[in-house]
């Protein structure tokens, strides 16, 4: 049998195998027992076996057309929602549906994942999945605030039972209640506020939730019937507790900081500073934090945000940190340039310079290295030998021009 590993490393599309010591496993989980209602992907380890992930039980990347359509309507060709499907329909993940938590660990650190602009709770599989595959139980958020590319609620009724999925959320239609993406500026200040304010209590609702689980409550996921959460019961170390997130989700994970002291870190890649500016106590963070910049995506107005929580950018190591990774752009921290074909990758800027699986694992390696700090994380072998002030993919601080001279200056210069 052809390991998931083994596999992942051919030239064929699809998301990279954790690279810790642990097989990863996964499930989902949508509840309202905590405050507000919650959507997500639980990710968390699994004992490693010589045979590696069967196909059968890979769920697929893609949780159902509806995100296929959000998608092409994220990107403005809301009519190709059906070639979208196409291209990712068929692509599987290297996790092991419903797979049994490791016995190898008393408990194990958590970390909350927050999606960007236009993701899912599936979007981010290669971050979530590699660090899972460290000991960590992530949970994977999936926002209903109308900024990701689709979500839904389930309309129960009082002969509503939860339901067996596999990771395909086609069975779910007779209750399905959409949450559609919405457009609108990106300077939407009453929108912004709303959303980055929803998404913040998401995130805190998501660790009152696994705080219940590891209680012992009995319990079964709204459309997961078949996912065995009591055997997180007593195994979650929610002393140990890192919030994450990307783009806006990197925002998400700020300002989730500011106002959950439970957390103990975080690591914010590309964070979408404007919507920190629309609350002050947004940035009240006094927990140690990572902020990992793509070398294309950050801008003046962006990093003028960020700085206030930096107060040395040039730092190698203490509390606070901001790296920038040569040879990438935005989507670089997502699945993107993954599942999409090598052409439309580059067409999209879902890929830059660096190969995405170069660039993806050098953005992991810089969060597991920061995290491991103050939570407890099992490394794999490459892993180890990490070093931001020795590694050439790596700029310390940013490449941002703070203080750019005027145009007329800058056309007098070139002449």
């Amino acid at each position: 049998m052809t390991s998931s590993r083994d596999e992942a490393r051919c030239t064929g599309r699809g998301v990279p195998p954790g690279r810790g010591p642990y097989d990863v496993g996964c499930g989902d989980v949508m509840t309202d027992i905590v405050e507000p209602g919650i959507l997500l992907r639980l990710f968390y380890p699994i004992d490693r076996t010589d045979q590696g992930i069967p196909l059968e039980v890979r769920p697929p990347w893609l949780p159902s057309d509806h995100y296929a359509e959000g998608y092409a309507n994220v990107g403005g060709v809301k009519c190709l929602g059906s070639q979208v499907k196409s291209l990712l329909e068929n692509i599987k993940l290297p996790v092991w549906w419903h797979g049994k938590l490791s016995e190898s660990k008393a408990k194990y650190p958590v970390i909350i994942f927050s999606h960007g602009m236009g993701g899912c709770r599936t979007t981010y599989t290669s971050i979530c999945m590699d660090i899972a595959s460290c000991g960590c139980v992530v949970a994977a958020v999936e926002h209903r605030d109308n900024s990701g590319c689709h979500s839904f609620f389930i309309k129960n009724t009082s002969d509503d039972k939860p339901m067996a999925t596999n990771g395909d959320q086609q069975l779910l239609q007779p209750n399905y209640q959409a949450v559609d993406f919405i457009k609108a500026p990106y300077e939407d200040p009453e929108l912004r506020l709303r959303q980055i304010t929803q998404r913040r209590d998401e995130c805190i609702a998501s660790l009152n939730f696994l705080e219940v689980l590891d209680d012992g409550l009995n319990y079964e996921s709204d459309i997961d019937k078949d996912f065995d959460l009591s055997e997180f019961k007593g195994r979650l170390d929610l002393s140990s507790a890192a919030m994450c997130g990307h783009s806006y989700g990197g925002a998400t994970a700020i300002a989730t900081l500011s106002k959950e002291k439970r957390f103990k870190c975080g690591v914010a890649c590309d964070p979408w500073g404007y919507t920190l500016s629309l609350d002050e106590s947004f940035r009240c963070v006094d927990q140690p934090m990572l902020i990992i910049n793509t070398e294309k995506f950050q801008f003046k107005d962006n990093m003028e945000h960020l700085l206030c929580l930096m107060p040395d950018t040039e730092a190698t190591s203490g509390s606070r940190q901001m790296i920038t990774i040569r040879g990438t752009d935005h989507q670089c921290q997502t699945d993107m340039g993954f599942v999409f074909p090598y052409f439309l990758a580059k067409l999209l800027n879902m890929r830059d310079k660096l190969h995405p699986r170069v660039a993806i694992e050098t953005n992991n390696d810089a969060m597991i290295n920061f995290l491991s700090q103050y939570i407890s994380l099992e490394k794999g072998a490459g892993m180890m030998k990490f070093n931001a002030m020795s590694n050439p993919l790596i700029m310390i601080g940013h490449n941002v021009n703070m203080n750019p001279s005027p145009w007329w200056k800058r056309r007098a210069d070139k002449k």
